[in-house]
């Protein structure tokens, strides 16, 4: 198996960038789902609670389109580009991945 690429800082960064969007991004869909079982309860109320207004839906897509850019911006990285050269993504994307997760000492 191949080694991992060094993972620059700059990388690091994006995939924190990434991370956040994505959590935000789900802190929202879990936020706005639990608000829309609360406001229609019942079992035949599901078209109402799946059927999110124009502004949630909009900001919705938002987020959506953060955590795309983010994500496009850690894939079009020259280090992961290169690993995907090299054949060694999936080594180097773990190491960015735990980089980014790990705790500044």
């Amino acid at each position: 198996m191949p080694s991992a690429l060094p993972i620059p800082d700059d990388l690091v960064d994006l995939q924190r960038a990434l991370d956040a969007a994505r959590a935000e991004l789900n802190a929202y869909v879990s936020e706005t789902e639990a608000a829309r079982r609360a406001e229609y309860p019942d079992p035949e109320q599901i078209i109402e609670r799946q059927t999110w207004p124009a502004d949630i839906r909009e900001r919705h897509l938002a987020l959506r389109a953060a955590a795309t850019t983010a994500a496009t911006a850690v894939r079009h990285h020259p280090t992961m580009q290169q690993a995907l050269a090299e054949g060694c993504h999936p080594v180097t994307e773990q190491a960015l991945k735990d980089a980014a997760r790990a705790v500044d000492a």
